[in-house]
């Protein structure tokens, strides 16, 4: 293969956050606010039971349930469906339980017979499927992670007192680090800070998440020229041709669009929403003579 550079230039692009911290420090309440700054139909993807509907009178948002057992293969589904369905915020919560929940990984690779280091390889390529889904999901993607609690001792008031404190995610090593933005969320002030962050925009900060940081991580996510808008054109243009060899004229195409996902023009459809709608389109009759007569 020969290998050409290329000048790089700024992309626009989707973020990608993880929010880590110990059970009470607010992740749920606080990815639900940065979706709303950031705009756009949100999914939450929720393992928690009857807690994802808590926020349901503050939040507008859609859920899908993962149940036990907390399968990869559950979570790559329901991200692929958000992506599919044009949801421009997917929150995962929590991310946790596809490694260490009731029939995650984990659990999977504790059951496995023979040798516990060899089975490994065959646990890695579906915790891969399931990074990768994430990582290239053409959603902002909220992913929240249990912390590993801890418990310290503070002085408060001058007596001794306990504070349960957060060592790390309880995802497998090195997950967090596959973000753009990876905060930490103290459990009693609420107080995000961050161990990554290629933005450069919450460096040194110590503070509550809001819609107002969320508005902010929109404005540097669309910095940059947009590396979907050829594609959309291109896949514009395969509808209408597909569509005229079967008669099919623009105000069909948009009416078959409007069926399929409700939206008023075509240049509203996301990507997977075009290809589907190619999909969904009647193919052309074949001629005689090229029909396959096996």
């Amino acid at each position: 293969m020969a290998i050409q550079a290329t000048k790089a230039t700024r992309k626009k692009l989707h973020l990608k956050i993880a929010l880590i911290g110990p059970s009470g420090s607010g992740k749920t309440y606080s990815a639900l606010r940065l979706a709303k700054g950031i705009g756009g139909k949100t999914l939450l993807i929720n393992t928690e039971g009857d807690r994802g509907y808590i926020y349901a009178d503050e939040f507008e948002y859609d859920i899908v349930d993962i149940t036990a057992p907390f399968t990869s293969e559950k979570f790559v589904e329901a991200i692929e469906y958000g992506e599919k369905n044009g949801y421009e915020n997917i929150i995962v919560d929590s991310a946790s339980h596809e490694w260490m929940g009731r029939g995650g990984l984990l659990e999977v690779h504790d059951a496995m017979p023979g040798n516990s280091y060899t089975n490994w390889a065959k646990i890695t390529p579906k915790h891969n499927r399931f990074l990768d889904a994430m990582l290239y999901c053409k959603a902002h993607l909220i992913s929240n992670l249990r912390g590993k609690d801890q418990y310290v001792i503070e002085e408060k008031n001058g007596k001794q007192t306990p504070k349960k404190i957060g060592v790390g995610a309880e995802q497998r090593q090195g997950f967090e680090y596959e973000c753009q933005l990876t905060f930490n969320i103290e459990q009693d002030s609420h107080i995000a800070s961050v161990s990554k962050d290629n933005t450069h925009l919450f460096d040194g900060k110590y503070e509550v998440l809001t819609e107002a940081h969320g508005a902010l991580l929109k404005q540097w996510s669309e910095q940059g020229v947009d590396p979907d808008a050829e594609a959309k054109k291109k896949g514009l243009a395969a509808c209408h041709a597909k569509g005229a060899k079967v008669g099919m004229g623009h105000d069909d195409i948009k009416a078959l669009a409007a069926e399929m996902y409700g939206c008023a023009s075509l240049t509203e459809l996301t990507l997977p929403q075009l290809r589907a709608l190619y999909d969904a389109m009647p193919d052309a009759p074949q001629p005689k003579g090229e029909q396959n007569n096996d």
